[in-house]
């Protein structure tokens, strides 16, 4: 057995953007990369400034034994609606604490950089 954390959490040295066909639509100075063994690291941010965008609940729901309870959002840009972009683990379990409330993207029409 590997003696490598399952999940790391790291905090980003640097701001992120959220792009929409080349529009900026969020940024945060707040974020964390976590990495998980067998998965693409994922950022997760706090505190967004949001440009012309918003969230709504979604119906999705997902349960994660290493994070807890997911729940998603759809990403309203104008008239666009991308399904299921972002989530967020409202109450996670005690070892991931630091992802509370904090939001994560993915989407094959956005960007982050």
């Amino acid at each position: 057995m590997s003696d490598q954390p399952r999940i790391t959490l790291e905090p980003l040295a640097r701001p992120v953007e959220l792009h929409y066909e080349r529009a900026r639509i969020a940024s945060s100075d707040d974020v964390l990369c976590l990495a998980e063994h067998g998965y693409p690291p994922r950022l997760y941010l706090a505190d967004l400034a949001w440009a012309d965008a918003r969230l709504v609940h979604s119906s999705t729901r997902t349960h994660y034994p290493f994070k807890g309870d997911a729940v998603y959002f759809d990403l309203l840009i104008g008239r666009h609606r991308l399904a299921d972009a972002a989530w967020c683990y409202p109450e996670p379990i005690a070892d991931m604490a630091a992802l509370a409330g904090r939001l994560a993207f993915d989407h094959p029409a956005l960007e982050i950089t």
